[in-house]
């Protein structure tokens, strides 16, 4: 299925998300290690899915799963695909893959004195198995000292980074090139619904933007008036509640189909990844 043509890609009507009876433990399936998890990605065709850890022991890798039933966490395996990303940092972070083909990765540091997003080159889409370091990097220190998450648009002339407490939007002149990227100056305070930001998402047409804070373990949505820009940015009045302590309110990571049925929290302290659905 391509991105262009993925039934995701569309907005549906306001739900109430429910824990779906769907997680994956990834600590005790004899591949991985238990590590610190801080980042949950999902192939556009949503038949793989991304681990991304954030542990000394573990080289701070990534890891690949499939799923045997598109977008459904109950059916990962792990595909024997890692990559560890201990050369670029020592406190790695959120991730963000190319949305239209998944040929450019990129995660985020807040390690002291390294505070950099990284770009990944991946020679087939999608497949971690084929991916390298593209030796390009962007500093963030225009916007924040410490951060948490990225997303790059559909466009690749923006780029998003977020601290604990905002997002901060970032031009690229080239387009997916970090080596090209510069702080555009805007930003949007998420303080009014939460200062411990986890994670946070944006649809591919740029007019929508969900963001994980851990203090309240809820899930905020955010409309941009002009798609894209950060600076149009409002809080919509939406809101998903993730306070269910076994089902994932602790942690990093969360991902968002762009249709808004399924939700993906992962949670740090169990080493697990929930479901949740549209009901």
């Amino acid at each position: 299925m391509s991105y262009l043509t993925n039934p995701y890609r569309y907005v549906a009507p306001e739900c109430t998300f429910t824990y779906a009876g769907l997680d994956y433990d990834f600590s005790g399936d004899g591949t991985v290690p238990a590590f610190n998890l801080v980042s949950v990605e999902l192939s556009q065709d949503g038949t793989k899915l991304y681990i991304f850890g954030n542990q000394v022991s573990d080289n701070y890798s990534g890891y690949q799963y499939t799923l045997s039933t598109p977008f459904d966490i109950s059916t990962a395996s792990y595909a024997s695909i890692s990559f560890p990303f201990n050369s670029q940092s020592a406190d790695i972070r959120g991730s963000a893959f190319r949305l239209d083909n998944g040929e450019t990765m990129y995660r985020i540091s807040d390690q002291t004195g390294n505070k950099k997003c990284f770009q990944y080159t991946l020679i087939t889409g999608w497949d971690m198995l084929t991916m390298s370091y593209a030796s390009k990097s962007m500093s963030y220190t225009g916007f924040a000292t410490s951060a948490k998450d990225c997303w790059v648009a559909d466009s690749g002339s923006k780029f998003y980074c977020c601290s604990n407490t905002a997002i901060g939007e970032f031009d690229l002149g080239t387009a997916y090139d970090l080596a090209s990227g510069s702080y555009s100056g805007d930003s949007f305070s998420f303080t009014s619904q939460d200062s411990a930001v986890r994670g946070f998402y944006m649809k591919a047409d740029g007019k929508k933007c969900w963001m994980r804070g851990d203090t309240n373990d809820k899930v905020y949505r955010y409309s941009l008036s002009t798609p894209f820009e950060v600076s149009s940015m409002s809080y919509d009045g939406t809101e998903y509640d993730i306070d269910i302590s076994a089902h994932g309110d602790g942690g990093f990571g969360m991902y968002m189909l762009e249709d808004e049925t399924k939700m993906y929290v992962g949670d740090t302290s169990t080493s697990e990844i929930f479901q949740w659905e549209c009901a």
